[in-house]
């Protein structure tokens, strides 16, 4: 099967469903509820990872609070 033809497929499927839901996006997040709900299993697991300082030159990172990051 080629990429064009998975996108393709895809892009159908995404179509029908939200045409099956009147494009109501209320609705269309409901139902992904619903069925995640039912899966039993969350796909997400842990904590989130702290961003990673990288110093130029240095092949190390550090861990950086989120009360540090600025933008400069």
């Amino acid at each position: 099967m080629r990429c064009g033809d998975i996108l393709a497929e895809l892009r159908a499927w995404r179509d029908e469903f939200a045409r099956s839901h009147g494009y109501d996006l209320g609705a269309m997040a409901a139902t992904l509820r619903e069925l995640d709900d039912a899966a039993g299993e969350r796909i997400v697991r842990g904590e989130p990872h702290l961003p990673r300082r990288v110093v130029a030159g240095d092949d190390r990172a550090e861990s950086v609070a989120a009360n540090e990051l600025t933008i400069r």
